[in-house]
């Protein structure tokens, strides 16, 4: 389905102890974060930047540079190019200048990102010396004055992701699916963006479904703007925040005397969308009575405006989202089946920040940046805060973690920025975690036979599934994927 793209990492340092670490620190964070997609696993080492230069020379397919600073104490070029000695073996800032010069050169467009790495408190001076400020803006290269070197594991996500995040800008080395405000490396996320781009150049109806704070706007906005319709209107809607009475006029449009205040004939939001697309959020939400009407446009792409006797046709793209499962709302007869069938003709799900949690170090760093700038601040999320954060449950999803931050930083001029964002996690209580072992040991201080343990336990399954499709036997079998006959067998124990 996706276009998947590799990174391929190239480590230099003459010590080969450090480059065993490195090479274990890339895996583990390709692990950790769920990157597998994104990582060629052929990490690809050298003893020093001559040897890395010839690397990087002979495969087109390393973007990605781990580099010490300075390679071994012959090594004159380490901190800065020394044109009396051009032959000598250089480190990592003159390796960066001669990246630079390969990927200007190149006829075939070349993307790579750099990462220099040193201890030692000269490097930092010699690389503002030598290194261009822009192109460490533009995402090129960073300089990284500590690495991890004992415990890797604790030290991943608390002290290291924020550097590599730093070279895995996926503007740059993975192409950008999105506007630079949807920002992902999940795998998860990009899937759905690129079933979202396969379908922007149509005019089929697309259903957006998750939780809210997914950014189901911003996926609707994404499509309009990859389609053919690009220039023409995006007219968002939200269903559920406008009263019963006055979504019809604000869908469809009012004549003039429709209604007590119609002083004039009024344009609905499906007119106003007209060549464009419409983007009708929280649909779920939608009155029996609506639905009809909406489905009459679907079928028919007309409208009739409320107190009007005549159809106007609409020539829109319609994409639509919902927080509810509408299959559920469909057999308790809120929602019209016809209805749902018609708006899911492409449906997506987005995942919620709980299951792409190797997007929360970008989300941090793009909206600290984002709400630095709108207010005049300079908080610093610390690694402890960004560790906190990982963990963190995120129930309002993406919207939870901006507007955290937002608040985080506009009271950082008085206040400990990272404490109210660690303060206000703290007060949110985190989802339990089952313990099985009691099940077991349950069985075991009944002295159940096996058979009679599997019997418990295939009938509390069933009477949780049949809880969670709130009794409607037929979804509690799809749930559990039994067959009628198990399913019943299972419920009786």
């Amino acid at each position: 389905m996706s276009n998947k793209i590799s990174y391929k990492v190239l480590i230099a340092d003459d010590d080969k102890n450090s480059l065993k670490l490195y090479t274990e620190w890339v895996k583990m964070f390709v692990k950790e974060f769920k990157l597998n997609d994104y990582f060629n696993s052929d990490i690809k080492p050298a003893l020093d930047g001559d040897d890395a230069l010839k690397l990087i020379k002979a495969d087109e397919d390393i973007n990605v540079i781990i580099s010490d600073v300075f390679m071994n104490p012959n090594c004159s070029n380490g901190y800065a190019p020394d044109p009396n000695k051009p032959n000598e073996p250089f480190g990592g800032i003159y390796l960066a200048l001669e990246i630079k010069k390969l990927m200007q050169r190149s006829k075939k467009k070349r993307e790579i990102c750099c990462l220099l790495v040193s201890d030692k408190p000269a490097a930092a001076k010699h690389f503002q010396q030598w290194i261009p400020e822009d192109w460490e803006s533009e995402g090129f290269i960073k300089f990284v004055d500590k690495f991890p070197r004992e415990n890797l594991k604790e030290e991943l996500l608390g002290k290291t992701y924020s550097a590599f995040v730093e070279i895995a800008k996926i503007s740059k080395i993975i192409p950008n699916l999105a506007s630079p405000k949807i920002i992902t490396i999940s795998p998860k996320m990009r899937d759905a963006l690129t079933l979202a781009k396969d379908v922007s150049d149509t005019t089929s109806t697309v259903l957006l479904l998750g939780e809210s704070g997914t950014g189901k706007e911003l996926v609707a906005r994404f499509i309009h703007s990859n389609s053919p319709r690009k220039d023409k209107p995006f007219v968002a809607i939200n269903c559920a925040a406008i009263p019963e009475n006055l979504l019809e006029s604000e869908l469809f449009g009012y004549e003039k005397g429709a209604f007590t205040g119609a002083i004039k004939e009024t344009q609905g939001k499906f007119d106003l969308a007209d060549n464009g697309t419409i983007f009708l959020d929280e649909v779920g939400e939608m009155s029996p009575a609506l639905q009809v009407k909406l489905l009459r446009v679907l079928q028919e792409r007309e409208v009739e405006r409320l107190g009007g006797i005549k159809t106007i046709k609409v020539d829109v793209r319609v994409i639509a989202a919902t927080n509810k499962d509408l299959e559920k709302a469909v057999e308790e007869k809120t929602f019209r089946e016809d209805l749902y069938y018609r708006l899911k003709v492409v449906p997506i799900k987005l995942p919620p920040l709980r299951e792409k949690k190797e997007d929360i170090p970008l989300l941090i760093n793009y909206f600290v940046e984002k709400h630095n700038e709108k207010s005049s601040r300079s908080l610093n999320i610390s690694d402890d805060t960004k560790h906190r954060m990982m963990s963190h449950n995120w129930k309002g999803n993406v919207r939870e973690l901006e507007n955290l931050i937002e608040g985080a930083v506009a009271v950082s001029k008085k206040q400990d920025g990272n404490k109210w964002i660690v303060d206000d996690i703290q007060k949110q209580p985190q989802p339990q975690q089952r313990d099985d072992s009691g099940f077991v040991i349950d069985i075991l201080n009944a002295g159940m036979n096996a058979n009679d343990a599997v019997k418990k336990f295939q009938k509390e399954l069933a009477e949780a599934a049949l809880k969670k499709a709130n009794g409607v036997v037929k979804k509690a079998q799809q749930l559990l994927n039994l067959s009628a006959s198990t399913f019943e067998r299972w419920k009786k124990g």
